[in-house]
């Protein structure tokens, strides 16, 4: 078990909530069984006229017609999404063996369930 004093994620892409609001989440465990916060940063914060221009420009509901393209691309990825790239100050508070990473992201009814990651390029811990 070490202090881990510094995280760096990069290529961090999720499906971000639609209540505007997303929370980079890490935590550490000596045993993995009791988890401590090491950090939570804001990844995304919204205000109201900009989740509204973006469901109007974007439209987070529509689904594309005629199913899968005979070229072999997949879908076009809806709203702006571009992958996360972060330099993450640690704060443990006991020695930690075990460093877990989750996005908490906003939804409709104001609660931050995680977020489904879509990739993940590097986790790098720093003591």
């Amino acid at each position: 078990p070490t202090l881990p004093r510094r995280a760096v994620v990069r290529g961090l892409s999720y499906l971000q909530g639609s209540g505007g609001k997303d929370w980079l989440v890490l935590e550490g465990s000596a045993e993995g069984e009791m988890w401590q916060s090491l950090a939570r940063v804001p990844l995304r914060d919204l205000t109201r006229l900009e989740r509204d221009l973006l469901d109007f420009r974007f439209g987070n509901y529509v689904e594309p017609p005629g199913g899968d393209s005979p070229y072999g691309d997949g879908p076009l990825p809806l709203g702006i999404q571009e992958p996360v790239f972060q330099d993450v100050p640690l704060t443990p508070t006991e020695p930690v063996r075990f460093v877990r990473l989750s996005v908490e992201s906003l939804i409709y009814d104001n609660s931050s369930p995680p977020a489904e990651f879509r990739g993940l390029s590097e986790l790098s811990i720093f003591e």
